[in-house]
């Protein structure tokens, strides 16, 4: 697999080693663009943590290894437990030493509780139609910025160009081996350089060209969390809490869920929804502070 990843090929280039070849365009097709093909060899060649995948995720608890403990901070596990007559689903944390470990909590509890949250996230209509067009504005900005960011992009490519030359000119003119090595190494760096400008000057399938179209997806999310949950499988299930508060979520069994880690875009919402200032600080409660709330 990493033999295959580390072909030029799939980015449209061609290169022979074994023959002198140096890296050229073919005249095939490429599947993914160069820049992401330089992307993909910087991680093969990093030391990046692979996360393991869960054997034991199942479509019966979406939230299982999201849903983390609010005491100790462990994540959740959940299980069938058989009764009398029926089995019963459960969450519940695996922590001996922590005050809620073993303690059970119904499946359609804590689901059900996700839910109603995901629903109270919701922004208002005009909240949201005013915050599409603010982002439409931030978008047409953004095109006028690429603009200049391609008159950049050319201007470098131009510059490559002249300097590869006169590093040309200067190896056709050396005749000490170690001077002729370091200048071929010198424009072999230009050349590759130089295809990585082009590239990014050159349009492409994935160049987004229309607002509607590249933000479409994440608008339909922002105006309603619940579509993915309601109408997605597991895999998609679980983007949901990853997407409305980072991936982990503190859930107490009296206290309920703690939604301190909203993402930005909700929070914000939230904020002017409720008539309060963005960018304010966040609540930090305990474990023992929550259970007391609650229950006052």
């Amino acid at each position: 697999m990493r033999e295959l990843l580390e072909q030029p090929i799939y980015a449209g280039y061609l290169r022979g080693p074994r023959w002198n070849i140096p890296l050229i365009k073919g005249k095939h097709e490429p599947l993914v663009s160069y820049e992401t093909h330089e992307r993909v060899l910087k991680r093969l060649n990093s030391n990046w943590p692979v996360a393991p995948v869960r054997k034991d995720t199942h479509e019966d608890f979406p939230l299982r290894g999201i849903v983390t403990c609010a005491c100790c901070g462990r994540a959740m596990t959940a299980a069938w437990s058989t009764g009398r007559n029926r089995r019963y689903p459960y969450y519940f944390c695996q922590n001996k030493v922590c005050e809620q470990g073993r303690k059970s909590i119904r499946k359609e509890r804590i689901e059900g509780e996700f839910e109603a949250l995901q629903s109270s996230l919701r922004p208002d209509k005009a909240v949201y139609t005013a915050f599409h067009e603010k982002l439409r504005d931030l978008w047409d900005t953004r095109v006028l910025r690429e603009a200049e960011h391609q008159q950049s992009l050319n201007a470098e490519l131009a510059h490559v160009e002249r300097k590869s030359a006169q590093v040309m000119e200067r190896l056709m003119l050396a005749d000490s081996p170690p001077l002729i090595a370091a200048y071929e190494e010198q424009v072999r760096k230009l050349h590759t350089q130089k295809i990585a400008l082009q590239e990014k000057l050159a349009p492409t399938a994935e160049t987004p060209l229309d607002f509607e179209q590249t933000y479409r997806t994440a608008m339909e999310f922002i105006e309603n969390p619940q579509r993915i949950w309601v109408s997605s499988r597991l895999p998609g299930r679980r983007i949901v809490p990853k997407l409305l508060f980072g991936g982990r979520l503190p859930y107490h069994r009296i206290g309920g869920y703690r939604t301190d880690g909203i993402a930005q875009p909700f929070k914000a919402l939230a904020a002017i929804q409720a008539g309060e200032p963005a960018g304010g600080p966040g609540r930090t409660r305990t474990c023992n502070q929550t259970v007391m709330s609650r229950r006052l």
